[in-house]
């Protein structure tokens, strides 16, 4: 009797370590909440910030790049009674501020998110290159899941706070995450666009 005692309590101690070595593994397993694991780049752990020095053709002058994106602005951000896209400009400096938006849609489940982005832009520019730095992102969302509703703009960051919270209600956020990256891909491309394409008149 003794030693059946003896072997039970060896057996709970045996079970006990596997299923502590099963947690362990589960959680190593566990993406890291990294910068490096997110879809967007960051500043800060929750700064959504796109930044980068371009070269470009060095015949293009600081005068010239400067016309080309007040140009790109006035394309693709039209000013309105209610909306003025140039927050400051200075020729001599080669600096404009902008504040531009756009949107895109998600699905998770049945349901649909509709997303409108906006951020402010710092396009600097000298003589063969320019640099775009976009910070300061709000969202607005609408859908069919009233219970992710955003009526009025709120920081981006609650998309990297919600996908680090890694709860059954995160995917809907990592969506978004992609989606803006998505979609600020398209807006440097479309800047790059404009100020380097050749000029065909």
């Amino acid at each position: 009797m003794t030693e059946t005692r003896c072997i039970s309590h060896r057996g709970r101690g045996f079970f006990s370590g596997l299923l502590i070595l099963s947690i362990l593994c589960a959680c190593a397993a566990l993406p890291a909440n990294t910068e490096e694991s997110l879809p967007v780049p960051v500043k800060d752990g929750y700064t959504i910030h796109y930044e980068e020095v371009v070269e470009v053709d060095d015949t293009l002058k600081q005068n010239d790049l400067f016309n080309r994106t007040k140009l790109w602005v006035a394309q693709n951000y039209k000013k309105t009674a209610f909306f003025n896209p140039i927050q400051l400009e200075e020729r001599d400096n080669g600096l404009i501020i902008v504040n531009i938006f756009y949107k895109y849609s998600t699905r998770a489940f049945i349901h649909q998110y509709n997303y409108t982005v906006y951020s402010v832009g710092k396009i600097q520019v000298k003589d063969g290159k320019y640099k775009y730095t976009f910070s300061d992102f709000t969202y607005v969302c609408s859908g069919s899941n009233k219970h992710y509703e955003v009526k009025e703009p709120v920081s981006c960051a609650n998309f990297i706070y919600q996908h680090n919270l890694r709860n059954p209600s995160s995917g809907v956020f990592t969506k978004a995450l992609y989606g803006l990256d998505g979609g600020m891909k398209s807006v440097i491309a479309s800047l790059h666009k404009s100020l380097t394409e050749p000029d065909d008149f």
